[in-house]
C-alpha cells in the first residue's frame, strides 16, 4: 500500500491513523488508557469534552474491544480504503496543501454538524423528567470516533471532479458513476440519520456533514480558480 506513488499527504494520514489504532488497542489491551475516551469527539455539554478533540477525532477508530464482531477492523479499514482510493487522485489533482485543506475541514464540518444535531436532541428531550433526561445522558457521552466525515468529504469531491469515474458498490456489483454513486450514498445517509434506527450507532450525520463541505470546497474552487 505505501509504494513511493503514493502522495505524500494521503501516505502520511493512513500512516498516523493506523499508528493511532494501533497504539489504542495495545494501551487498552494493557489497561492504560483509553484513547478513544480522551481523544474522541464527546457532546460539548459534558465535562468530558476538550476542543482538541475537534481533530483528534479524525484520527482514532473503534477499537478491536469495541462491540465485538470484527467492528473495530471493519472500521478503520474502511475507512483507511476510501482514504487510498479516493486520496491519490484528489491529491494529484488538487495538490498536497488543497487536498489537507479538504480532508481537515470535511472532518470539521462532520463534527460540527453532528454536534449540532446531538444538540438539537438533547434540547428536545430536556424536559422529559430526571429519568429521562439520565436515559439522555448516557446516549450522548459516547465519543465520537473515526476518519468517516473525511472521507464522505473525500467521496464528494471526487465524484464533483471525476464524475464519470466507474465506482462498484458492495450492495450492488454494477458499474455506476461516481456522480450518482454519491448522490446514492449522500441520500441514504440523510435518511439513515433523520430515520435513526433502533440499534444503529453510526454517526449518519457526520457523514453528511463531511460531505457537505467537500462538496462546498470544490465548487468554490471550481468557480474562483483553476483545478
Amino acid at each position: 500500500m505505501f509504494n513511493r506513488h503514493l502522495p505524500p499527504i494521503t501516505k502520511n494520514l493512513l500512516l498516523i491513523n493506523i499508528t493511532m489504532f494501533v497504539i489504542t488497542n495495545v494501551l487498552i489491551y494493557k489497561e492504560v488508557i483509553d484513547l478513544n475516551w480522551e481523544l474522541g469527539l464527546h457532546y460539548f455539554g459534558f465535562d468530558s469534552f476538550r476542543p482538541f478533540q475537534l481533530i483528534t477525532h479524525m484520527f482514532m477508530h473503534a477499537s478491536l474491544f469495541d462491540g465485538g464482531d470484527g467492528l473495530g477492523i471493519m472500521h478503520i479499514f474502511s475507512n483507511m480504503l476510501g482514504l487510498y482510493m479516493f486520496g491519490s487522485p484528489l491529491e494529484e489533482r488538487l495538490g498536497p496543501k488543497k487536498f489537507l485543506f479538504l480532508y481537515l475541514a470535511s472532518g470539521f464540518g462532520a463534527a460540527f454538524l453532528q454536534l449540532g444535531v446531538n444538540h438539537y436532541q438533547f434540547v428536545g428531550h430536556s424536559d422529559s423528567g430526571i429519568e429521562g433526561l439520565i436515559v439522555q445522558l448516557s446516549n450522548f457521552d459516547v465519543p465520537m470516533v473515526g476518519a468517516s466525515g473525511c472521507i464522505f468529504g473525500l467521496l464528494a469531491a471526487f465524484g464533483m471532479l471525476f464524475p464519470n469515474a466507474e465506482m462498484i458498490m458492495i450492495m450492488l456489483p454494477i458499474p455506476i458513476k461516481a456522480k450518482y454513486f454519491v448522490v446514492l450514498y449522500g441520500v441514504f445517509e440523510l435518511y439513515s440519520g433523520v430515520a435513526n434506527f433502533s440499534g444503529d450507532n453510526v454517526a449518519h450525520f457526520a457523514h453528511v456533514g463531511g460531505a457537505l463541505i467537500g462538496f462546498i470546497t470544490v465548487y468554490y474552487w471550481k468557480r474562483t480558480t483553476i483545478l
